[in-house]
């Protein structure tokens, strides 16, 4: 991790032979390869959905060439520039093209933050809500105690290092690391609703109420979305909501994969058929 305030930095790398630029910050998102492309050179990426281009892109050119993630998003710095997904959306859903190519190096510089809208900042914090869900209640309590802004680098760190012990352990998601698809499977059908009206966390922090199965969690939950500007509830049609997640890539012969949590650090996949989500989502069977 590194702290700096110059808008533009340079990393450079002998073994990698690698020889990148990015622009940082909320308002210049860019992204820059110095040099031409070789099977050795890195490709740098900078937020979520150019991380998810790039990362993508690196992977398939050449058969494969090394890249580095610069996240300069709370979000990203927290969840998507660590793992190795990387997808493009299509019309039919989110993420129906990628493929697991891990990045030679993430560098987080958390000064890019203070750049950052405060929406977007809200966004980045339903992800690291997520870690405390299904990590642990004294991380989740930490949440309620000062804010984010206050201790970025720390917060970074232990969404990191989460994230990084479930990849770990299972890097092609077939696995313990679905458990962290928790909130996304009625969040990406909200954000497809959406049409870009929300952001991506607060799509994600919607759809994972529903599968919090304690009550009482469940409330403390809403508590700390309320304290850190996060929607509770959205009014988009549902019906629209359950016919997207037929085109969730976790669907699949009128089946889904949802992730369950019964109480702070536990956590179950369950398949169940896509009707069966109603219930969930506060329709009629």
């Amino acid at each position: 991790m590194r702290s700096s305030t110059s808008a533009d930095f340079v990393v450079q790398s002998k073994a990698a032979g690698v020889a990148l630029a990015a622009g940082l910050g909320g308002e210049k998102r860019t992204v820059r390869v110095c040099g031409p492309l070789g099977r050795e050179q890195a490709v740098d990426c900078t937020y979520g959905v150019i991380g998810d281009l790039a990362g993508f892109a690196a992977a398939t050119y050449l058969r494969g060439i090394a890249f580095a993630q610069v996240p300069t998003t709370l979000l990203a710095a927290v969840d998507s520039s660590v793992g190795g997904k990387t997808a493009i959306n299509l019309r039919a859903g989110k993420n129906q093209l990628g493929c697991f190519h891990q990045p030679a190096a993430v560098i987080c510089d958390t000064d890019t933050f203070s750049t950052l809208p405060e929406r977007e900042v809200r966004s980045g914090s339903a992800e690291i809500i997520k870690y405390g869900v299904i990590g642990d209640e004294g991380f989740f309590e930490s949440l309620g105690e000062e804010p984010i802004s206050a201790r970025y680098e720390a917060v970074v760190e232990c969404c990191v290092s989460m994230k990084r012990d479930f990849v770990a352990r299972d890097e092609f998601d077939r696995g313990d690391r679905r458990y962290l698809n928790f909130g996304h499977t009625i969040g990406h059908a909200i954000e497809s609703c959406a049409g870009g009206e929300l952001l991506h966390g607060e799509c994600v922090a919607l759809g994972m109420l529903p599968m919090i199965e304690s009550k009482a969690l469940q409330k403390r939950v809403r508590g700390v979305y309320r304290r850190l500007g996060l929607p509770t509830r959205t009014a988009y049609d549902k019906e629209k909501v359950l016919a997207e997640m037929l085109h969730d890539k976790k669907a699949q012969d009128g089946q889904i994969t949802i992730i369950k949590v019964p109480g702070l650090g536990c956590w179950r996949a369950e398949t169940i058929p896509v009707e069966g989500l109603r219930p969930l989502l506060g329709m009629e069977d």
